[in-house]
């Protein structure tokens, strides 16, 4: 915008200006202090000038805006509209525009990792931030921050290592259980995705003997001997099949006369072994909530004859 020109010897006797006009998206119009702008259909204004106390009337012709005041008629030539993006962050910012056409694409930081990720933003703009805590500031080295669990897990290792002018591929990819090995257990895994598409989970596999066997939060290692399949380990159940609780019994005189289920530890001492199990009566054994498994039971004579 140029400066005011005051036009001398003009008679406004004629008085053929208004005291308010529109011009290019703004308001022009006459105050008691200056002629007032306002870009936003008069939801607030600026004083544009002159040095003039007072006008009455304002009027634009030919991209010039004329104002009369107490001292005479003053004149602004108005910059020709260039429209365009005139967000200096936006994307597409053109400096040649004066007049915002609303095309303004959004910039910001494209990492999703980081703490001011901008989903809406098409390109680099503000420097991404990774230093916040709760958020990728509060990971050690090895961990990266997820968004959705709001907390830090494994990173996900590269496929490849490069290496000088050489590429390799990178063990860690195939370590699916994190033991720091890859070993037949990652093969296994591995192959269970034979052929699969990207985010497609594979089939359980069937559980077979010698695989871990969860019961009531626990798991037990299990053994195939001859025919059988048999735990590994003595039963550590709290509850019976059905979810009732089996008492447990530390004197040996309610051991001795109880009529119901019971269980109790050995030699009465929880820290004799490191918690290898209970010890059941027979009234547990036999009660008919059930002490096993679904589908188990506890070993009889023909059982460990078989052993044998």
């Amino acid at each position: 915008m140029t400066s005011w020109t005051e036009v001398e010897n003009y008679d406004l006797s004629g008085n053929v200006y208004s005291d308010l006009v529109h011009v290019n998206g703004s308001l022009y119009a006459a105050g008691a202090d200056g002629i007032m702008q306002s870009d936003d259909m008069g939801q607030s204004w600026m004083n544009i000038g002159p040095d003039e106390s007072s006008f009455s009337i304002v009027k634009e012709h030919g991209g010039v805006i004329s104002a009369a005041g107490a001292s005479g008629l003053w004149s602004l030539q108005l910059e020709s509209p260039v429209l365009g993006c005139t967000n200096e962050n936006a994307c597409n910012f053109d400096a040649a525009a004066n007049s915002d056409d609303g095309t303004c694409v959004p910039s910001g930081c494209l990492d999703a990792d980081a703490c001011n990720y901008n989903a809406d933003a098409e390109c680099e703009g503000e420097a991404c931030d990774y230093n916040c805590c709760p958020g990728p500031g509060c990971c050690l080295d090895g961990t990266v921050w997820d968004f959705d669990l709001g907390g830090c897990v494994m990173e996900e290792p590269p496929f490849l290592e490069t290496g000088g002018a050489y590429a390799s591929v990178n063990p860690c990819y195939f370590d699916s259980n994190k033991d720091g090995l890859v070993e037949v257990n990652d093969l296994m895994n591995l192959l269970s995705a034979y052929n699969l598409t990207c985010g497609e989970l594979p089939e359980a596999a069937p559980w077979q003997c010698g695989d871990p066997l969860e019961y009531q939060g626990y798991d037990y290692e299990t053994v195939q001997i001859g025919g059988q399949c048999w735990f590994a380990e003595n039963l550590r159940a709290e509850n019976y099949l059905n979810g009732d609780v089996i008492p447990m019994v530390t004197e040996n005189e309610e051991w001795l006369g109880t009529m119901q289920g019971a269980r109790c530890w050995h030699d009465n001492d929880s820290t004799s072994w490191d918690f290898p199990g209970f010890l059941y009566n027979g009234y547990a054994v036999e009660d008919s909530r059930l002490l096993c498994p679904q589908s188990w039971h506890v070993g009889t004579d023909l059982d460990w004859a078989e052993v044998e």
